[in-house]
């Protein structure tokens, strides 16, 4: 676990390699009260989920140093948690765009997150 901000709701987890992403989206996210948790592979991320009882939602890089973000979303759902799920990436192709849709990924998000409202709509969204 890399950081973790001190609050009673479920979490937004971030998932990227790189320490300025993270930090600035958990940063966004911070300043609305939504607590976060930030992590830098898919293995610390899943050697967290199961002492999460909830996740508000996951927000993840397209490629990370031990895995994909595709695998991730694939690995929750054969763990059965059910939960929306963004992939973050530079250059979002057709194949991805359509790889995602078919996995159920409820938003591909293009890196620079330049726009922090994109991410606090997806966050915010009541039902993905």
């Amino acid at each position: 676990m890399e950081a973790v901000s001190v609050h009673l709701e479920p979490p937004v987890c971030i998932i990227d390699a790189d320490p300025a992403v993270r930090d600035s989206i958990a940063a966004v996210v911070d300043l609305y009260g939504i607590a976060v948790m930030s992590y830098s592979t898919g293995t610390s991320f899943f050697n967290d989920v199961e002492r999460l009882l909830t996740i508000r939602c996951v927000l993840c890089a397209a490629q990370l140093p031990d895995t994909s973000g595709f695998d991730i979303f694939r690995r929750l759902d054969a763990l059965g948690i059910d939960v929306p799920f963004a992939l973050m990436l530079s250059r979002p192709s057709a194949g991805v765009l359509r790889t995602a849709q078919v996995l159920g990924i409820a938003a591909v998000l293009e890196k620079p997150l330049l726009e922090p409202a994109r991410v606090l709509d997806f966050i915010s969204e009541p039902t993905h």
